[in-house]
């Protein structure tokens, strides 16, 4: 696929922190992707705070949630309206352009490792700046060769 000028600007900054990962991973090995995990986590939890203030979400429901985790794919991956609300749950679903998957393909990083270490616990963190009790689960994923990714973020009521 193609990709947009403004697709390649979300690649190139996802492949910035893609390629320093590696370099960590080859100097420190599997201790860089722990690192990370928490890294990652709480960047996401600050930044999700920060979107919580920015925008003025109000309450800390499946709604809010979801206008947080919107303002932040719509940020890194160009992405509108991605995550929907059914219930208490928060749905992302993409077949489509994924920034970080384009960068792990560009650097020829391991996809699974990035998602898991840095990509997910990012994403995570977003919703946990809105709502500390909110757990994300993976149900699909490219990397296991699903044919999308579907990330269901479940906001106790």
């Amino acid at each position: 696929m193609e990709l947009t000028e403004e697709q390649m600007g979300f690649v190139q900054a996802r492949a910035e922190s893609v390629g320093l990962m590696m370099s960590y991973y080859s100097k420190f090995g599997e201790d860089a992707f722990d690192v990370a995990k928490n890294y990652y986590a709480q960047a996401g939890k600050m930044l999700g705070e920060d979107l919580k203030r920015s925008m003025k979400i109000e309450g800390n429901d499946a709604n809010a949630v979801a206008a947080a985790l919107n303002a932040f794919l719509a940020q890194v991956a160009g992405m509108a309206e991605a995550a929907k609300v059914e219930g208490n749950q928060v749905i992302c679903e993409n077949e489509g352009f994924c920034s970080v998957m384009e960068a792990v393909k560009m650097l020829n990083a391991p996809w699974e490792k990035i998602c898991a270490n840095c990509s997910w616990p990012m994403f995570e963190g977003v919703a946990r700046g809105i709502n500390p009790d909110a757990t994300m689960d993976v149900e699909q994923s490219r990397i296991w060769g699903d044919t999308c990714c579907k990330h269901v973020i479940t906001v106790p009521e």
